[in-house]
C-alpha cells in the first residue's frame, strides 16, 4: 500500500530522492551481472605491443615467455585484430599459436566461487581461417577442487580470413568449492601444408564470461513495485498542480 496519504505536488528535492532510491535498487540488481573472469574479451594488452606482432596479418604470436592478462596457457596462442572480425571489441584469441602437432594448446583461468552457488558460463567460438574447410575442435571444462564439474567437446568450421560466423554457447553450473578453473583445450591437430608435424591454427574464442546467477530478492521486487505504484498518483498530482498554477 502506498503511504503518501493525500498526494501533494513534489518538490525537486523529493523527486530527486525518489529517483535516487529507484536507481539504487536498480544498481543492486545490476551488480550480479559482473564478469568474474579477468580479460574475458581478450582486449587487455594490445596485440601490437607484443614482440611477435605481424602487421601484414594483424596478429600477435604469443609464446610462454609473454603473457595475456588473466589467462595462463600451455604453449602459445595468437591474438587477432579487427580485420579478422572479432565477435566483440577489437581482439580475439586463437588457442593455437603454432608448434609441434603433438603439443597441447590450452588456456585456463581460476576465479573465486561459492560452493552451492549457481553461475552462468557463456562464450563465443569459431575456427582459424586456415581451417575453413576442416573442423576445428576443442574441449571446454570447469574444475572445482579436484573434481571436473563439467566438460564438453565443440567443433566449428567455415570461418574465413575476413568473416567469422561466431557461435554462442551458454551453460549454468553449480560451484562446489571456493574457486573454479575454466579451461579450453584445442583438439584440432591441424597440420600445415609445408610440415605435417607442425600446426599453426585451431579454435578461436571471444567474449567469455562467468556471472553469478542470483534470484531477485522478493523484497527488492516488492520495493520496485511499491515505488512504481506510488509514483503514478504522485506524477498525476504534480501534473495537475502545474496546470492549476498556470
Amino acid at each position: 500500500m502506498c503511504m503518501f496519504g493525500r498526494v501533494r505536488p513534489l518538490t525537486s528535492l523529493s523527486w530527486a530522492f525518489l529517483l535516487s532510491a529507484f536507481l539504487t535498487i536498480a544498481a543492486r540488481q545490476q551488480t550480479f551481472a559482473q564478469n568474474l573472469l579477468v580479460n574475458g574479451d581478450f582486449e587487455q594488452n594490445d596485440r601490437r605491443t607484443y614482440t611477435n606482432y605481424y602487421a601484414s596479418e594483424d596478429l600477435a604470436y604469443i609464446p610462454l615467455s609473454d603473457a595475456i592478462p588473466g589467462w595462463s596457457f600451455s604453449h602459445s596462442v595468437d591474438l587477432y585484430g579487427p580485420v579478422h572480425a572479432p565477435q566483440n571489441g577489437s581482439q580475439f584469441l586463437d588457442l593455437v599459436g603454432g608448434g609441434p602437432l603433438s603439443q597441447n594448446f590450452s588456456i585456463q583461468q581460476t576465479f573465486a566461487t561459492t560452493a552451492g552457488q549457481s553461475y552462468q558460463l557463456s562464450f563465443f567460438y569459431g575456427n582459424n581461417e586456415e581451417l575453413a574447410t576442416t573442423l576445428a575442435s576443442f574441449t571446454a571444462s570447469l574444475i572445482g577442487g579436484a573434481v571436473t564439474i563439467w566438460t564438453q567437446d565443440f567443433t566449428h568450421t567455415g570461418d574465413t580470413y575476413y568473416a567469422h560466423d561466431w557461435t554462442s554457447f551458454s551453460f549454468t553450473f553449480v560451484a562446489n568449492s571456493s574457486s573454479t578453473t575454466l579451461a579450453f583445450l584445442d583438439t584440432s591437430h591441424f597440420p600445415t601444408n609445408y610440415d605435417p608435424s607442425y600446426t599453426v591454427g585451431g579454435s578461436t574464442l571471444d567474449n567469455i564470461s562467468v556471472v553469478a546467477v542470483v534470484p531477485e530478492s522478493s523484497g527488492i521486487q516488492a520495493g520496485l513495485m511499491a515505488l512504481a505504484v506510488c509514483l503514478i498518483p504522485v506524477a498525476a498530482a504534480r501534473r495537475r498542480a502545474l496546470r492549476e498554477s498556470r
